[in-house]
Order: C-alpha cells, then sequence, then structure tokens
C-alpha cells in the first residue's frame, strides 16, 4: 500500500471529497425550490385580513419548517412553523404585526429543510387601512343626580372582530364628541385611549348619549353609546360659588367656629384673608400692600400661605418674595401681629437665607410648628424646622439635598410629626421619634413588597391622620399623573395608586392626567381628597367609603349649582378644606382666570 496508504475518493452531491473530510452541507435532494404563494389580502386591507403564505411541492416528502413575513427588508413578526402534516402544500397566516396604515411591500421566505431549498414569495404592494377599534362609553357615577358633575368616559379600545391590530404603543388622537341622542353635549380630548367629557346640566329623565370619534391616520372612525338615567336632586348637593377675584394659593381653618381662609393677591402683592361672618364672606388685605401696625410691612408678601390654631391662637405662616424671609401672623387678645421669623441673621438656630417658600404648620404638644423650604440654588435646598419653645422660636435645618423640601407637607401620627416632602424624584418623609428626626425616601426609588413603585412621586404632597396613623397622598409624573396614596399600616408603609390609572365606571376613577393641587381632610370620620384633573380642567374628588375609594368631579363642569367649566391649567396655586359651619369647605384657585373659587356639600 506503500508509505501513505490507500486515499479512497466519492461523489457527494457532485463534488469530489476525501473520505474523512466534512461533506457539503446541502443535503443529498436539497436542490428543488417548493412553489411560495402569498395571498389573502387585497388592498385596501382591512382588520379581518390575514395573509396567507402556501409552500407547497409536487410530490412526497412534504415540506417542513418555518415561514417569515417580511415588510419590505423588515421582519415581521417571528418565524411560524408550518404545520406538521403530510400534506404538500402547507399554509400560515399572520395578522401582521407592527405594520400600520399605509403602503408596504409584504413578502414572506421559506427557510427550506433537508429536502427543499429555501425560497421566498414575490412582494406584493399593499396598503393598510387605518385600525378598527371599538368605542366603549359610561357615565360615572353611575346612578348620578340632578346637578352632579355626569363623567361620560369613552376608551378606545379593540375591536374583537378585527385580526389587525394596534401595538400597545400606538394609540388614538384627537378628540370624541358627546351628544344626548343627536344635540350635542362637548368633546373630550383623548389622553392615552380615554377620553371623557363632564355636564352637570342634565335634568331628571333617562337618556342615551353617543360619542363618536373622526379618526386619525391611525385609526378609522368609530362611534359608542351608552344609557344612563339621573335621578331627582336628593336633600345634598354640590355647590361652587367664586368667592375672590385674584388669588394664588390658599389655605384653611376653623377659628372660633367658623371658616377662614388666606390666601396671596397677586394684585396688590399682600396677604389676603377672607371669613364667614355668618351671612357673608368678609374681606381684607392683611399683610404687604401699604403696610400698616403692629409689624405690618409693605414688601411683597403672602405666597404659600400655611395656617393653623394652636394654643388658642390663630397662626398664619407665608412667604416675604421681597426680602426671601418667612413672615409670621398671629390673631390673639382680638388683634393681629406679625413678625419676620427666619431668613436673617438671629439667635436660636435662624439663617441668612432665601426661606418660607413652600411651608406645612401643625400642632404638636399644644405649640405651633413649622417646617418649609430654604433655596439654596436653584438645584439644592435644605428642608428648615421652626418651633415656638413657650419663650421663644427654635430654628433647625432638618435635611438637606437636590430639591430637598419641595411640596412639604406635615400631620401628626403615631403620637409624633411626619414631615414629607418631594425630591424632584422621591417621595421624601422625617418623622420625630421623641429623640432625633430620622428620614427615608419613601416611594419613587425602589420597587418594593407594598405597593412601592420606581418612577418620579411626590408632587403636590398633602397629609392627614387618620385612625391616629400619617397618610400621604401626593402626584406620580408620567405619560399620564396619577394620584398615589402611602399610609402606615401599623408595621409598614403601604401604597397604592388612586387615580389615574385608567377609566372605572363602578368608582368612577379616570385614566386622565390628575394628582395636582391636591387637599386633603378628615368628614364624618373618614379621609377626602380634592384634586385637579388637568386634562378635562375640573376639580376631582376622591372619597373613602370604609370599604374602597370613590371618585367624582365637583367643578370644571356647566352644573345648576354654580359649578363653571374650564378651571384652566394648573397655576402655582394649592387647594385647601375645612369643616366648618356644618359642612366641608374646599377653596381652590381657577388657574385661568386667577380667582379663588369655593365649593361645599349642602
Amino acid at each position: 500500500m506503500g508509505k501513505f496508504g490507500v486515499r479512497a475518493w466519492a461523489v457527494v452531491a457532485g463534488v469530489a471529497t476525501a473520505l474523512g473530510m466534512v461533506v457539503s452541507a446541502s443535503p443529498v435532494g436539497a436542490v428543488t425550490a417548493p412553489t411560495a404563494t402569498l395571498s389573502g389580502l387585497t388592498t385596501p386591507v382591512t382588520c379581518d385580513q390575514q395573509a396567507q403564505a402556501t409552500v407547497a411541492v409536487a410530490a412526497a416528502p412534504a415540506p417542513t419548517g418555518t415561514v417569515q413575513f417580511f415588510d419590505g427588508a423588515t421582519a415581521v413578526g417571528t418565524p411560524l412553523t408550518l404545520p406538521g402534516s403530510n400534506a404538500l402544500s402547507k399554509s400560515v397566516k399572520s395578522s401582521l404585526p407592527g405594520v400600520g396604515p399605509g403602503t408596504h411591500s409584504i413578502s414572506f421566505t421559506y427557510s427550506g429543510d433537508v429536502n427543499y431549498s429555501s425560497t421566498s414569495s414575490a412582494a406584493q404592494s399593499l396598503t393598510f387601512a387605518p385600525y378598527t377599534s371599538a368605542l366603549a362609553v359610561a357615565p360615572a357615577p353611575g346612578s348620578p343626580r340632578v346637578g352632579d358633575g355626569l363623567s361620560f368616559q369613552a376608551t378606545m379600545g379593540a375591536d374583537s372582530h378585527c385580526f389587525r391590530r394596534p401595538p400597545a404603543t400606538t394609540k388614538a388622537t384627537g378628540s370624541v364628541s358627546f351628544a344626548n341622542g343627536s344635540t350635542p353635549l362637548g368633546t373630550g380630548t383623548l389622553v392615552n385611549g380615554n377620553a371623557s367629557f363632564t355636564t352637570g346640566l342634565l335634568s331628571a329623565g333617562t337618556y342615551t348619549i353617543n360619542a363618536s370619534y373622526p379618526g386619525d391616520a391611525n385609526f378609522a372612525a368609530t362611534t359608542g353609546a351608552t344609557q344612563v338615567q339621573v335621578s331627582p336632586t336628593g336633600i345634598y348637593a354640590w355647590k361652587a360659588e367664586t368667592v375672590q377675584s385674584a388669588a394664588q394659593g390658599s389655605t384653611a381653618v376653623v377659628f372660633n367656629n367658623g371658616a377662614h381662609t388666606f390666601f396671596y393677591d397677586p394684585n396688590a402683592k399682600s396677604l389676603g384673608h377672607m371669613w364667614w361672618n355668618g351671612s357673608t364672606w368678609a374681606t381684607e388685605i392683611l399683610d404687604g400692600g401699604v403696610g400698616g401696625p403692629n409689624g405690618r410691612t409693605t414688601a411683597d408678601v403672602g405666597r404659600s400661605p400655611k395656617a393653623l390654631v394652636s394654643g388658642g391662637q390663630l397662626h398664619v405662616f407665608y412667604y416675604d418674595a421681597t426680602f426671601g424671609d418667612l413672615r409670621h401672623a398671629w390673631y390673639g387678645l382680638g388683634t393681629w401681629s406679625f413678625e419676620s421669623l427666619d431668613g436673617f441673621t438671629g439667635p436660636h438656630g435662624r439663617t441668612n437665607g432665601d426661606v418660607g417658600l413652600e411651608s406645612a404648620a401643625i400642632d404638636f404638644g399644644g405649640t405651633p410648628q413649622v417646617f418649609y423650604r430654604e433655596t439654596v440654588d436653584p438645584t439644592r435646598s435644605r428642608l428648615r424646622h421652626a418651633w415656638w419653645t413657650g419663650q421663644f422660636w427654635g430654628f433647625e435645618t432638618l435635611d438637606f439635598g437636590t430639591n430637598t423640601g419641595r411640596f412639604n407637607t406635615a400631620t401628626v401620627g403615631t403620637g409624633q410629626p411626619h414631615v414629607f416632602s418631594y425630591t424632584g424624584s422621591n417621595l421624601r418623609h422625617g418623622w420625630w421619634n421623641g429623640v432625633q428626626w430620622s428620614f427615608e425616601n419613601l416611594d419613587g426609588s425602589q420597587v418594593g413588597p407594598n405597593g412601592q413603585i420606581s418612577n418620579n412621586v411626590g408632587a403636590f404632597a398633602q397629609s392627614l391622620s387618620y385612625g391616629g396613623t400619617p397618610q400621604v397622598f401626593y402626584q406620580e409624573l408620567g405619560a399620564v399623573t396619577k394620584l398615589r396614596h402611602a399610609w402606615w399600616a401599623g408595621q409598614f408603609w403601604a401604597f397604592e395608586t388612586l387615580d389615574g390609572a385608567g377609566n372605572n365606571a363602578a368608582t368612577g376613577a379616570t385614566g386622565n392626567n390628575v394628582g395636582a393641587d391636591i387637599a386633603a381632610g378628615v368628614l364624618n370620620g373618614q379621609p377626602m381628597v380634592w384634586y385637579r384633573d388637568t386634562t378635562s380642567q375640573s376639580l376631582r374628588h376622591a372619597f373613602w367609603t370604609g370599604a374602597s375609594w370613590r371618585f367624582d368631579i365637583d367643578d370644571g363642569f356647566a352644573g345648576v349649582f354654580g359649578q363653571q367649566p374650564n378651571l384652566g391649567t394648573p397655576s402655582v396655586s394649592t387647594s385647601s378644606m375645612v369643616f366648618a359651619n356644618g359642612q366641608q369647605n374646599v377653596f381652590y384657585t381657577d388657574a385661568a382666570t386667577n380667582q379663588l373659587r369655593h365649593g361645599w356639600y349642602g
């Protein structure tokens, strides 16, 4: 055989190779390309059509493998496996996910198998029609009375008869029109697939409410309808009125059995005071303007007011924009007195900084305490704290960092003070344990076991004490802003999204942008919250029934009890709520006009 042995040769797939070496990757017989036929689509491609890919051969064996659809050179969906039968002609169908309205070049490629080579169909140029959706309409509340803020909520959803459906990220734009039968009522702007319109002008009776959407570049026109029965007005109804022509921000308190509200007057650049004298609302310029006795100033004062009753006296804390000071007014022995409390060099821990814009006040141990923000520079700030010792005011810096102390709010719960604020990304919490202050990022920094989320949360925070424990309501920012709620459950903090997550006709919840300008309080032993709906420019109301949360709209629509439409985009304004004269009193700013509004249930 010789030194090198015998070399044997063979012909495999038409190529001579040495035995023992790697042969060609093409198997014997893989030389036939099946017939590839695209069918099922006609221009315009509507939602009930599917693309069908057919792979056929003339004789056994049957083809196996996968089919991949394409839009031009872009793969559509994932590869689809041919049926596992012995049929010589096999088909698969696809709704072509992600192929939107417009002109597209559709084809498919067969992968091939051990017997057949890969092949592609001829491309077809097709025009795809806009997506078809169903428009669901529901009233909220479900059992309205005359004068209630009756909201009709329209939700764009997938049409169950369609194969082609829009991706979750593709939302209808524009507005939905609402009509009572054929009589137009108004329109609502679509936000994240939801639109609503609120009215308070329907009399008692049964109505058919029609909603229509004219379509946009992605979605075809569609309609929906619902029926609603409006009952006669009961003994009580929500009412509203304008009580001040120019106001920004407000705080309210009960003193001597009457409701008092304090606000910033942007025209007079002063602190305004309004109170119910038994028959009408009385108003005065309390500080700023032309000045006056007992420590009054002529500076620009009154922003971010916070009021409380402590030690039998009425106290108001507010911002001096001229000097960057925290101002303090108090009423005792029948007269008002005034002072600059912090923001200048002085004893007991005062600071020579810009302090007092954004504040919160509580009574603790029978003495007033106030928490407020010190602005260091455009991105950094401190949370400051002042308290009455019985002989003098003490001062300290509690927390320092990026945007520390914004939207701060305070309450007494579990027997100790709690303060909450917004860092620009998280809800911050500080508490006094009887010896020292401690702080934590309460929500926004991470996903937690009790409803915590990782998102930008904490703006417009307002707190209260319910059942002796602290609770706080605040806004979650994002593509759709939401109202969040955190409460101390005895051993841990619990969290939930209250409103803004989507329409719910049973509870009255909405999918609109909500959660700005919050007011919170306890009425008849249950927590209540008022806040702004920036989508519909209205005042929303959330209330705890003892078992669940319910929602309605109190102002921002044309109503029979003083309500008015379009409260405007929020400015730097806050709401406030007190219970006085046997009713709740809510004060809020119409940001479109800077008017101070008053709402009550009576």
